[in-house]
């Protein structure tokens, strides 16, 4: 065995070891997160973009993605705004005016989400993917449908319509996770978007990403690891990380699970 094939070996088995919290490099960062989520695109029918509300980074972020959509063919970008406000939306994408009627959930309601919807109307038509809310309308909160199953029916519309169909999806982080099991009986029934949708289309590739701003997320060892770095860093989450805690999800009565368990990859600032 020759000694270049010695040292892939020990490569390989090295980056499958666990890792202490805080000591672990990004085994796969990619030095320009905007590419990342491209190729996380062009690889999958539906990319979630989990987002902490109103935080001016990530929507920046987001607005830097805009242009570059096409190049992964992406072909609908789906919001977490209600589907009933669709006519609103579309309206301002068709004119650029009233974008004051679009109605915002008060969480995500604030000039910097306005002004991406502005971004999202300067793409060129020809390029411009289908801008959709698929959240559930307000007068139907406390129905026999969660929010979670309706945005999952909204996004299986999307590419049960259109077998070409390449969707981003921008939503709170907690509602990108890739499986929720509860601690009280009383809330097993509500599932994830992920399951409802495995269950109405299991052949989709899904892939699911949270963004952490380290400043808020003290509690959490990747933001502790990696949110010092003078760049953005962008990363699939790995087997090996299956100690360290994903701290968003302390606001959730769930199950203990390894990161990987629960999401696929980490854009952390």
């Amino acid at each position: 065995m020759t000694r270049s094939l010695i040292s892939c070996l020990l490569i390989v088995l090295l980056s499958q070891l666990p890792v202490a919290a805080g000591t672990a490099q990004p085994f796969c960062a990619n030095p320009i997160p905007t590419h990342y989520i491209i190729e996380k695109l062009k690889t999958h029918d539906m990319v979630f973009m989990g987002t902490t509300h109103k935080q001016p980074r990530i929507l920046e972020f987001i607005d830097t993605l805009l242009p570059h959509l096409h190049k992964a063919g992406v072909t609908h970008v789906a919001l977490e705004i209600a589907s009933d406000q669709q006519s609103h939306i579309q309206h301002f994408l068709n004119n650029g005016t009233e974008l004051e009627h679009v109605e915002l959930h008060a969480a995500i309601n604030c000039p910097r989400y306005r002004h991406l919807l502005q971004s999202m109307r300067r793409i060129p038509e020809a390029i411009r993917p289908q801008i959709l809310g698929v959240d559930l309308p307000a007068d139907q909160y406390g129905g026999p449908i969660s929010r979670d199953q309706w945005i999952a029916q909204e996004l299986a519309a999307i590419t049960g319509n259109r077998r070409d169909a390449k969707v981003l999806v921008i939503i709170g982080a907690l509602h990108v996770l890739r499986k929720l099991e509860w601690v009280s009986p009383r809330r097993r029934g509500h599932a994830a978007i992920r399951t409802h949708l495995r269950a109405l289309q299991p052949e989709l590739a899904l892939f699911s990403i949270v963004n952490l701003v380290s400043s808020i997320e003290s509690d959490c060892d990747f933001s502790r690891a990696y949110g010092h770095r003078s760049t953005i860093q962008a990363f699939d989450l790995e087997p090996r990380f299956h100690t360290w805690r994903l701290g968003f999800t302390r606001w959730l009565a769930i199950r203990p699970a390894p990161p990987h368990e629960l999401v696929d990859g980490l854009i952390v600032y």
